[in-house]
């Protein structure tokens, strides 16, 4: 007999208070969520809370996103078949109708591309469905693109082959790229030196990978910023903590003043990649998590526990002292240079 499943926690759960180093977002350094798989986190808040508050995708956005204070979600259609423009088409809606409402309070953008997994499903309608995607008023860039030779669901030659079809249609069409690597160091170091130019905008999605990756990709792309989610908290993850330090290497070394045309100092992009991957530094005990409970999936309102997971791996770098505040700050001037949300 298999075991069964441990009851979820109440609802209540996603309704995390502000973090204590971070009570109330300055302006400049209000939450970007720069990756998430929005519909896919609403599908499964429904199937663990099928008697729950929200009944819509937008309710769910003003229920649990709006309150923790998030400025910009950009949303990830990777899917060959992804229902993309009814998402988008009524969450711009409710932006032009102003602050009530579905949606009130937080700006909905989005990516749209095939996934290193899918790369054996795309055919020419495939194509068509993500140029559609690419010309919609709300879409910010292609992605998420790339290579995943972890799980290969997608043969390697294939997934080469669909990557560099994508970013020959993102350098044409002048737009920014959201990249997924895993255990690929190689192939997709070779395939974007070979295919992007140098000042190609990049937004590498949840680094996981080895750091000789990461000085490589900043090395030679210097509009290139690092994906940062909670799997960086993870106490197995050794490698995002290593990729931290080293762009804050890079920072400390780089006393040029911040502008709008270049990344920040500090080349990394909050993300949260939702549903996947809820921080490991939540605070269990004020959420009321008990014994084995788990937090069903990651929302934006936990992106504070990533950040100050963040400023404090980075400040163990000679030379830097980063607050909370200090990591928002540069990942929304990043997420402003990358994807101009």
């Amino acid at each position: 007999m298999g075991k069964s499943r441990s009851k979820p926690p109440a609802e209540t759960v996603l309704s995390l208070s502000r973090h204590p180093d971070l009570l109330e977002y300055p302006e400049d350094a209000r939450p970007v969520d720069s990756h998430l798989h929005l519909a896919s986190t609403f599908a499964k808040y429904r199937e663990t809370y099928p008697d729950g508050a929200c009944l819509t995708l937008g309710d769910f956005v003003s229920r649990y996103y709006a309150p923790a204070g998030v400025e910009t979600l950009v949303d990830v259609w990777c899917e060959p078949s992804a229902p993309w423009r009814e998402v988008a088409d009524d969450a711009a809606a409710s932006e032009r109708i102003g602050t009530t409402g579905p949606w009130s309070g937080v700006r909905y953008r989005f990516v749209r591309g095939v996934h290193p997994h899918n790369a054996i499903e795309w055919t020419d309608a495939v194509e068509a469905d993500v140029l559609a995607g690419l010309a919609h008023p709300s879409n910010v860039g292609l992605g998420e693109c790339g290579m995943d030779l972890h799980y290969a669901h997608s043969p390697r030659d294939k997934q080469r082959e669909v990557l560099v079809k994508q970013l020959r249609i993102a350098v044409r069409l002048g737009k920014p790229i959201c990249i997924h690597t895993r255990e690929a160091d190689e192939d997709i170091y070779e395939i974007l030196t070979a295919e992007l130019p140098r000042d190609q905008r990049l937004h590498i999605h949840c680094f996981t990978d080895d750091i000789e990756l990461c000085r490589k990709l900043t090395a030679h792309f210097p509009n290139l910023v690092i994906g940062i989610t909670g799997v960086t908290t993870f106490a197995t993850n050794h490698d995002t903590p290593a990729a931290i330090r080293h762009l804050a290497t890079l920072a400390a070394a780089d006393s040029s003043p911040a502008s709008p045309d270049r990344p920040h100092r500090f080349r990394w992009i909050l993300e949260t990649d939702s549903p996947y991957m809820a921080p490991a530094n939540l605070p269990r005990a004020e959420m009321g998590l008990k014994g084995s409970q788990r937090v069903p999936h990651s929302t934006s309102a936990m992106l504070p526990w990533t950040a100050a997971f963040v400023a404090a791996e980075a400040s163990k770098v000679d030379g830097v002292e980063l607050s909370v505040e200090d990591v928002f700050r540069a990942s929304r001037h990043n997420a402003r240079f990358i994807y101009g949300v």
